[in-house]
């Protein structure tokens, strides 16, 4: 009996600090996000039939119309992530319609044979000209505008989406245990391409695009791992911050429809 009392105390010595110690370092709220690529939307974005008859080798690229941007109210991010309190959708710009035809007009420029009208003169003959409001939008202005440049046809559209939106996985309390999250951006474009000489729109396409459409591999991380390094999803999500994020996915989607063009 005395043995068996010696033997049970001895166990007892050995394992209850074992036990607290695991106890101690058992993290029962730990969150994972996980993230998973996703296929790209099918965009039926085929050009005219007979599109190589046009002989397009000059293309105006107007400024798109701006998106219509809603902050989508305000994320207060718990104090241990040090991160001040933001908009829940974060934009790329007021003027993103005028970054859009920026991109467009690189992409055109360094991937294709076609000459392009530098915007500043499309602005001065808009002004010349004195059209009105969103006026010079509708075809006839359109090829107004692209007899005076010189241009075959006129690229131009608007932005529906180009923005971030921040992401929460929730389980529990909403603490720096009970959630994490980061930005993902979106983008979605409306596009056409008109042409000057007959006013035909020679080629038009919708065009949807996100974070997830352009990460690599499926992503895990933990809100630990998130409290240690702030930057885990900057290289799978193309993007030290929302903006860059954005540019990203926006910069993919239009190579993207320049080739369907093409």
């Amino acid at each position: 009996m005395k043995i068996f009392k010696s033997v049970f105390l001895f166990v007892l010595i050995l394992f209850v600090p074992v036990l607290l110690v695991s106890c101690k370092t058992t993290r029962p709220n730990t969150v994972y996000i996980n993230l998973n690529p996703e296929q790209k939307s099918v965009n039926d974005c085929s050009p005219h039939p007979e599109f190589s008859e046009f002989n397009i080798k000059k293309i105006a690229v107007m400024d798109f119309e701006n998106s219509v941007q809603d902050s989508g109210g305000q994320f207060v991010p718990h104090p241990k992530f040090n991160l001040t309190p933001s908009d829940k959708n974060i934009f790329l710009a007021k003027n993103d319609g005028s970054i859009v035809a920026g991109v467009f007009e690189r992409v055109l420029l360094s991937k294709y044979k076609y000459k392009i009208v530098e915007r500043r003169n499309i602005e001065r003959i808009i002004k010349e000209q004195q059209f009105a409001g969103s006026g010079y939008m509708e075809e006839n202005g359109i090829a107004k505008i692209g007899k005076v440049t010189g241009a075959d046809a006129i690229l131009t559209g608007r932005v529906i989406d180009a923005y971030a939106n921040f992401e929460v996985k929730t389980t529990g309390d909403q603490g720096a245990g009970g959630f994490l999250g980061t930005y993902l951006a979106y983008v979605t474009l409306e596009m056409k391409l008109v042409h000057v000489q007959t006013g035909e729109v020679v080629w038009f396409c919708v065009m949807k695009r996100n974070s997830m459409n352009y990460l690599n591999e499926p992503l895990s991380v933990n809100n630990y791992e998130i409290l240690k390094d702030l930057h885990l999803f900057d290289k799978p999500l193309h993007g030290a911050n929302p903006s860059d994020r954005i540019m990203y996915v926006l910069e993919q989607c239009v190579k993207e429809a320049v080739e369907k063009i093409l």
